[in-house]
């Protein structure tokens, strides 16, 4: 099983979108996904669950989505969740505290950063959160992907001069495509639907790229 692990290094990145709709994309490629929250949101629940699972959440019990998603709310361990499990992929939503999820960065193949590009200081919270990371993960390795979330298509010369900044500490190689920001992408949990059901090309194909990058990496 392949673990890929999604940090951030503040709240609101769009991470729980990227996760959610890696997922979505890669079951949609046929592989058997498992998406594991580590960051206790309950967003994921009720986006995720089907309309008969009732509204209180048991840890450690495999919900079953209508979009074919597994996903889990582990209550201690990871790996005793998923040992018995046989799944392809295992996505783990760990969240902007990685000092509560040690767990989570040791276990995960691959390390995905969301980041929205809208601090002056993005630059250096994101090599501070990468120092923190590499004290878990083996042979001192930090980030493996940028994934530049929310990004306002009116803010070119502020995004291109972040990414420039990101280029430049971690190299060309780790930034991924941008992912546009709309209030289609904003409202999906509210909807129960995925990137693939807005009828809009440019954000498919967005996403799509993403979930291609992944499998690439991994």
């Amino acid at each position: 099983m392949r673990m890929v692990g999604f940090v951030s290094w503040e709240s609101g990145t769009g991470q729980n979108t990227a996760a959610v709709n890696l997922a979505m994309g890669l079951t949609q490629r046929n592989w058997r996904v498992m998406l594991v929250n580590l960051n206790r949101s309950m967003r994921l629940f009720h986006w995720l669950k089907s309309d008969g699972s009732g509204e209180e959440l048991y840890f450690d019990h495999i919900y079953s989505s209508a979009g074919g998603i597994d996903f889990v709310y582990p209550a201690a361990d990871i790996k005793v969740t998923l040992e018995t499990s046989f799944y392809d992929f295992a996505i783990l939503n760990i969240g902007n505290e990685v000092v509560y999820c040690e767990e989570g960065i040791r276990s995960s193949d691959l390390i995905i950063a969301c980041t929205r590009l809208h601090s002056p200081s993005e630059c250096l919270h994101l090599l501070d959160l990468q120092s923190k990371i590499q004290k878990y993960r083996p042979n001192n390795q930090g980030l493996d992907l940028l994934l530049p979330m929310q990004i306002h298509s009116g803010e070119w010369a502020v995004n291109s001069q972040r990414l420039f900044e990101l280029a430049e500490a971690f190299g060309d190689d780790k930034i991924g495509d941008y992912l546009p920001h709309c209030e289609r992408i904003h409202d999906l949990y509210l909807q129960k639907k995925f990137v693939w059901n807005i009828p809009q090309p440019a954000i498919i194909d967005a996403f799509d790229r993403m979930v291609a990058r992944v499998e690439q990496l991994i």
